[in-house]
């Protein structure tokens, strides 16, 4: 299970995509990867879009500018349910059976822009959330045990060099000079209010791209 909230900052140019998160090799190979996409592409103008690379591909909702959600990405076998803000968008079935986990990217999506907004509460889980653990979360900011989470990062440090894994509290993210931290009131449950989240991009043309090399470490590495 795959948990963030994100904010989109401006409109995906036609024709184009942004990232939010990506799994797959370096080099990129046909049907080794899938990731999560903004698309303004494939379906219509600010697409959720479930990415195969050269493999069957899936558009979800809309995605509108400034508008704070929570979602929420459940694995099971070929399985994928999308949930935004509690409820459920998505559940189609995709051929995972080739994808290699060797990196994690956050904010990119390899043949994309790189994301232009605010990401937060960014969290790994190792089983699939049930429609009970996904309303819990959204409603109620109730958890599964942590015990099932592998990674977090909530960004709630004061400055870049404080961040860490939650599940860790290792130091393992690179940061860029474009990076920043923000202090920023969300709307969207469950998401920290009024601490600091990281800001991906100023809107403009800045943007980072990080790597999560998936090792017993869980090294964030940036290219």
């Amino acid at each position: 299970t795959y948990e963030c909230a994100f904010r989109l900052n401006q409109s995906v140019p036609s024709g184009n995509n942004m990232g939010l998160w990506a799994f797959g090799p370096d080099p990129l190979q046909d049907c080794k990867a899938f990731g999560l996409k903004i698309s303004s592409s494939q379906c219509g103008s600010n697409k959720l879009w479930l990415w195969g690379h050269n493999c069957p591909e899936f558009c979800g909702p809309t995605v509108q500018i400034n508008h704070d959600y929570k979602c929420i990405v459940v694995v099971t076998g070929n399985n994928l349910k999308l949930y935004l803000d509690g409820v459920l968008e998505m559940d189609v079935t995709m051929n995972l059976t080739g994808v290699i986990s060797d990196n994690y990217f956050i904010g990119l999506g390899w043949d994309s822009y790189n994301f232009q907004g605010y990401i937060d509460d960014v969290r790994i889980w190792d089983f699939p959330w049930a429609q009970t653990d996904v309303t819990n979360a959204y409603n109620s900011c109730i958890y599964p045990n942590n015990s099932s989470l592998i990674s977090g990062w909530d960004f709630n440090q004061s400055t870049l060099n404080e961040v860490v894994n939650i599940k860790s509290n290792i130091d393992d993210i690179d940061f860029n000079v474009n990076c920043s931290l923000e202090a920023y009131s969300s709307s969207t449950n469950c998401v920290s209010s009024g601490t600091y989240s990281y800001l991906w991009s100023d809107g403009s043309t800045t943007s980072m791209q990080i790597s999560y090399r998936m090792t017993q470490q869980f090294v964030l590495v940036l290219h």
